[in-house]
C-alpha cells in the first residue's frame, strides 16, 4: 500500500516539475479511506513540484477528524467559505444565460442551502 501512495506522488510530482499541476478533489467528505490517504501523504511528501491541491468539503461531524489531520500540515490554507444567499444564487444563473424564472433559481437555493450542505 505505501509503494502505491509513493508511486501516485511521485507521478504528482513529476508531472509538476515542469509544468503546474492543480489537482481538484470535490466532495471529500465522500472520499474513502485511501483516498484520504493518497492526499495526506502527497501533502506530506511532494515539496519541490508545481502542484496545487484543491479539496471542497461540506463540514460536520463527519469529517472533523479528516480535517483535524489535514490542518497538522504546513503547507495547508484553509478557506471557509458561505453558501450564496437566494439573490446571489438567481444572478449566477442569469450570469450562465439560463433562464431563471419559473422559481429555479429558488429551487437550486433550497437544494443546496439545507444543514450539511455549505461548502468548507
Amino acid at each position: 500500500r505505501f509503494r502505491t501512495l509513493e508511486h501516485l506522488a511521485d507521478q504528482l510530482a513529476t508531472a509538476g516539475q515542469d509544468t503546474p499541476v492543480v489537482a481538484v478533489i470535490d466532495d471529500l467528505q465522500w472520499a474513502d479511506a485511501a483516498s484520504n490517504e493518497l492526499l495526506e501523504h502527497t501533502l506530506r511528501t511532494v515539496r519541490e513540484a508545481r502542484l496545487l491541491l484543491v479539496a471542497t468539503v461540506r463540514t460536520g461531524d463527519d469529517v472533523v477528524d479528516l480535517l483535524g489531520r489535514l490542518a497538522r500540515h504546513d503547507r495547508l490554507q484553509r478557506v471557509d467559505v458561505d453558501g450564496l444567499v437566494a439573490a446571489d444564487v438567481a444572478a449566477y444563473i442569469a450570469a450562465l444565460g439560463l433562464d431563471g424564472s419559473g422559481g429555479l433559481a429558488a429551487q437550486v437555493h433550497g437544494r443546496t442551502s439545507a444543514p450539511g450542505c455549505q461548502a468548507g
